[in-house]
C-alpha cells in the first residue's frame, strides 16, 4: 500500500472513531426537530435477601400432666432464598422448669419449588413449679422463642 492510501483510509475512518457513544454524529438534522437516540444505558441491580415470617400469636402451653405443659403454632414463612432455621427458648422466670423448644421442619424454600410444609414451632415446659404464681392467673408471659435464620444454597 502506498502512503497515499493508507492516509485517504485513515482520514475516512477519522469520523467513525470521533462518533463514540452518546454523540450525535449527523451532518444535517431532520427537517423539524425531533429527538434522535443517543446512547441506551443498561439498567442493573443487586437483589439481596429477604424473609418474612408472620406474627403467629402467642404459643399457649396446655397442660400434659401435673407439671408437664406444651404447645405449638403454625409459622407462615416467606421468602426469596432457601432458608434454614433455628429457635431458641428463654424462660422469664415466672414459672421455673425446664423449657424446650423444637421446630419440624427446618428448611424453608422459595416459591415455586415443591410444596413443602411450613415449620411448626412447638415448646414443651416439665417440671414445672407452679407455687411463684397464684391459681387462675391468665396468660403468664413464661418464655420467649427467638428464631433464625441462615441462607441454604
Amino acid at each position: 500500500m502506498s502512503r497515499k492510501t493508507i492516509a485517504l483510509l485513515s482520514l475516512l475512518a477519522l469520523p467513525a472513531l470521533t462518533a463514540s457513544a452518546g454523540d450525535i454524529n449527523v451532518s444535517v438534522w431532520p427537517a423539524r426537530f425531533q429527538p434522535l437516540e443517543v446512547v441506551a444505558v443498561p439498567v442493573v441491580m443487586d437483589i439481596g435477601f429477604w424473609i418474612r415470617i408472620w406474627d403467629p400469636g402467642a404459643i399457649r402451653l396446655q397442660q400434659q400432666t401435673v407439671r408437664t405443659f406444651s404447645g405449638c403454632v403454625d409459622l407462615r414463612v416467606a421468602c426469596n432464598f432457601n432458608a434454614e432455621l433455628s429457635c431458641a427458648v428463654t424462660p422469664t422466670g415466672a414459672v421455673p422448669g425446664r423449657y424446650a423448644v423444637s421446630m419440624t421442619p427446618h428448611d424453608v424454600y422459595v416459591p415455586g419449588a415443591p410444596p413443602y410444609p411450613m415449620p411448626v414451632l412447638c415448646v414443651t415446659l416439665t417440671d414445672a413449679d407452679l407455687r411463684r404464681q397464684p391459681g387462675g392467673v391468665r396468660n403468664v408471659h413464661v418464655a420467649t422463642v427467638i428464631v433464625k435464620v441462615i441462607p441454604r444454597m
